[in-house]
């Protein structure tokens, strides 16, 4: 599947996790039911009567009665685990690289960061005037006007000397963020200028296919690939691959800077040479 395929595969795993999810839990209402039903044949307080005929079968409903209250409870855990995770999944505004609108997305959330950074110097500076670090209604009323509620205008004030106003540590983390979100921009524009490449070695072949937005590691067989896995000491999970079924049953990971350094040192280890 290709990037533009990206939200039908997040829908299909949503789908899935609650698809799961509902047969779990009614797994676990079949298994109370049935720990129930078992349970109401049994006249209350009625003891195992030791000896007697029925002693077997007794013995034998009751281990059945705590198998299915057992099972009802652990399945209950698993639906709700696996509801929990559909519920992550669908509210997830994490933006993935394969998004094929992550690179407008980015920017849309690079514009709020570098708005936050202008709105907190500036209120920064308006809070340090004279009186310094003192709150006037004219401070007030010139943050309300930056952007501020109010109440966090007045709130910007409160607490010790060091702790008024926005703190060099709250600027810095959001600057990290600003300088994080434009290397992903930077990356992705440059994925986007990647032409379609397959390169053959001796038993695997490296592909760079940008439509799926992945570095691949295709091996001639399995008899070759644990030939070399064996020889050279290779472990692909070690730098960063994954394997895919879906997308042709090779190695790969997404395109970037680290994954195409990680491609040129699996070459180097398999070949004795550098890509």
């Amino acid at each position: 599947m290709g990037r533009n395929d990206y939200n039908k595969i997040k829908q299909n795993r949503i789908d899935r996790l609650t698809g799961r999810a509902e047969k779990k839990a009614a797994a676990s209402d079949a298994a109370y039911n049935a720990s129930k039903r078992l349970a109401d044949q049994i006249p209350f307080g009625q003891p195992i009567l030791v000896g007697h005929h029925s002693e077997k079968r007794a013995r034998r409903d009751a281990d059945r009665i705590g198998n299915y209250a057992t099972k009802s409870v652990e399945l209950d855990r698993e639906a709700k685990s696996l509801a929990a995770r559909a519920a992550a999944a669908e509210s997830n505004c994490t933006i993935s690289s394969d998004d094929p609108d992550a690179i407008e997305a980015l920017r849309e959330k690079l514009a709020k960061l570098e708005e936050v950074q202008e709105m907190m110097k500036a209120a920064n500076k308006i809070i340090q005037r004279k009186p310094k670090n003192e709150a006037t209604s004219e401070k007030i009323e010139k943050l309300v006007a930056l952007g501020f509620k109010e109440a966090t205008a007045v709130k910007l004030f409160e607490g010790a000397r060091w702790e008024i106003g926005f703190q060099g540590f709250q600027l810095s983390n959001n600057n990290a963020k600003i300088n994080a979100t434009k290397k992903r921009i930077e990356e992705l524009e440059r994925a986007g200028s990647i032409e379609y490449s397959r390169k053959e070695y001796e038993g695997f072949a490296v592909i760079v296919d940008p439509d799926l937005n992945r570095i691949q590691i295709d091996f001639e067989s399995v008899a070759i690939y644990r030939e070399l896995c064996e020889r050279t000491g290779l472990n692909m999970r070690r730098y960063g691959f994954v394997f895919s079924r879906r997308d042709g049953n090779c190695w790969q990971r997404k395109i970037t800077g680290n994954a195409s350094y990680a491609a040129r040192q699996v070459i180097r280890l398999l070949t004795g040479n550098d890509a």
